[in-house]
């Protein structure tokens, strides 16, 4: 049966009436969390859905682990909750943070029809989609060693499935809603995924199956294989609208359009300084900013001039604390009208507000512009980016990056695991504790959407979900991490939102003036701030947008 079901399979779900039975009018646990339920508890049925059944049969899961976990955390961990017998399901209080609730119960070794003794094994969770796509997995192998999660998609929705924190093949799953008029039954393919299709707002129930060959012993019973049922009541929730983005005009332009500029923000103080103020593909000594900008959110009345440094564009910026760095970039030996004559510099300086002025720190191992860096904790890591020579000289594309400890007794670069890749015009971010590289110009190939993973506590580089469209959308992008999800924005004006399990990323908003080279950065109260940049059709953004975060 599984066999013609891959076949039938292809794009979704079966509509059947009882075509592929994972066990006739039987009974799972299913959890319902205390967002989900009406009195704000934790509820544990014991039923052929996410409901109550004969509270008679709860006798028989009493010894059932109920746990539960909040999803936003960094690091999701399942907490076991006590419970009691209520009058038609087991009962437990969540605490104030949690997200999700779940059960794990190993019923009994079972006989049935003259078969081999085998363990049943229940096991669940709650799952609720609202504007969140959702599809975040537990992935706790100890309590939810087979995970069945839904995600939403353009197409609608889609059934994921997962043995021990991996894509499983091959699970048989069932969905079933007063919401359907017939139950829905598949297998998931290679990458674990069943298409669903369009679903309506309400409750489902969701059951997964998956059967190992594994002798073992409960207590005094000895069983030759496992089989294993995982549930999940789902809740699909009306979407609230989003938040929509203030007018351009509630903060005031910039003194002048830049492009390739450092931005920073400390709380909710933006900081920009640099970047290039002259017409497009050409660059000169005076269209290069000395001037470093402030700009109070709190109080938005007018950009302050704080202080002035050398000429630079292609540089970077970043906040450690209350202090601001900045970072390479270049410089233009050419007059106005001159061929370009570019030199990649190695600046590194810290701005002390006390003096108006930038004390200068180690140099950069390299001349390097076109890079970006980010902070993780107290430690800066510059990546990506190019160095230029001057007149007759190649630009040599970097291989290496590095980091620097400012908290550090003797504070100095140390080289991290070489890129996988040699990439300008990039952006990174820190999300979850590791630092996620985006898109840029490759030495070959041309501008990418591709995206690398650095780990910082293994020093080891991965491949992250490419951004969507074609290369050019992540040329020149801003990405940064606000509210504990990771956002980019790039060039067509689209921005969009690494989904809860960063396998995908999904627009959330666009932009009024779209724009690349620029820097979006977010503020205390949840916005994000996009300043700068420029489009090919209008030229240099000199006006400040806002994006209010859900």
């Amino acid at each position: 049966m599984a066999t013609v079901f891959r076949s039938l399979l292809q794009c979704g779900f079966v509509a059947v009436a009882a075509m592929l039975p994972l066990v006739a009018q039987a009974h799972f646990l299913f959890v319902v969390d205390g967002n989900q339920s009406k009195d704000g508890k934790v509820h544990v049925y014991f039923s052929e859905e996410a409901a109550a059944d004969n509270p008679a049969l709860l006798d028989k899961v009493l010894g059932a682990t109920v746990w539960e976990a909040n999803l936003h955390d960094d690091v999701v961990k399942a907490v076991k909750l006590a419970h009691e017998k209520g009058a038609d399901s087991l009962v437990a209080t969540p605490s104030e943070k949690a997200t999700n609730a779940g059960v794990f119960h190993d019923y009994g070794v079972m006989s049935k029809g003259g078969a081999e003794p085998y363990l049943l094994r229940y096991c669940g969770r709650s799952q609720t989609i609202a504007n969140r796509n959702g599809g975040k997995t537990i992935n706790d192998a100890a309590l939810l060693p087979l995970e069945v999660v839904a995600q939403r998609t353009p197409e609608g929705f889609v059934v994921r499935t997962f043995w021990q924190g991996q894509p499983a093949e091959g699970i048989e799953v069932v969905v079933d809603s007063d919401k359907l008029p017939s139950q829905k039954e598949g297998v998931s393919n290679e990458q674990g995924e069943i298409a669903l299709g369009k679903l309506e707002d309400g409750l489902y129930s969701l059951r997964a199956k998956k059967s190992l060959d594994e002798p073992g012993k409960l207590g005094d019973k000895e069983y030759k294989s496992i089989r294993i049922y995982s549930t999940n009541s789902l809740l699909i929730k009306p979407a609230t609208p989003a938040a929509k983005p203030a007018a351009t005009s509630a903060l005031p332009a910039l003194p002048k359009g830049i492009t390739s500029f450092g931005g920073a923000i400390v709380g909710d103080v933006v900081y920009v300084y640099g970047g290039h103020m002259g017409g497009a593909h050409h660059y000169a000594k005076g269209e290069l900013s000395t001037e470093l900008w402030s700009l109070d959110l709190k109080n938005p009345s007018q950009w302050q001039v704080l202080g002035s440094g050398p000429e630079r564009a292609g540089l970077t910026m970043v906040a450690v604390g209350n202090d601001v760095y900045r970072l390479g970039g270049f410089a233009a030996e050419n007059a106005v009208g001159e061929d370009d004559i570019l030199k990649s510099s190695n600046d590194f300086a810290r701005w002390d507000a006390a003096s108006k002025s930038w004390v200068a720190l180690p140099s950069l191992p390299e001349g390097r512009s076109s890079l970006d860096a980010v902070s993780l904790g107290s430690t800066i890591y510059a990546i990506g980016g190019w160095e230029l020579k001057g007149s007759g000289s190649s630009a040599q594309w970097h291989t290496t990056a590095w980091k620097f400890d400012v908290a550090a007794p003797t504070p100095a670069w140390t080289e991290i695991a070489a890129p996988p890749f040699q990439r300008r015009a990039l952006s990174a971010a820190v999300h979850n504790g590791k630092i996620y590289v985006i898109g840029g110009m490759q030495n070959k190939g041309g501008p990418t959407t591709k995206v690398a993973i650095y780990d910082p506590a293994a020093n080891t580089w991965g491949d992250g979900p490419e951004l969507p469209g074609k290369g050019m959308e992540g040329f020149g992008s801003s990405s940064f991490a606000s509210g504990g999800d990771l956002y980019v924005s790039v060039m067509s004006g689209k921005v969009y939102k690494l989904t809860a399990d960063g396998a995908n990323w999904e627009q959330v908003h666009q932009l009024k003036q779209p724009r690349f080279f620029h820097r979006m950065l977010p503020t205390n109260d949840h916005k994000l701030v996009f300043v700068g940049g420029a489009s090919m059709e209008n030229g240099k953004a000199d006006q400040v947008e806002i994006f209010e975060l859900k």
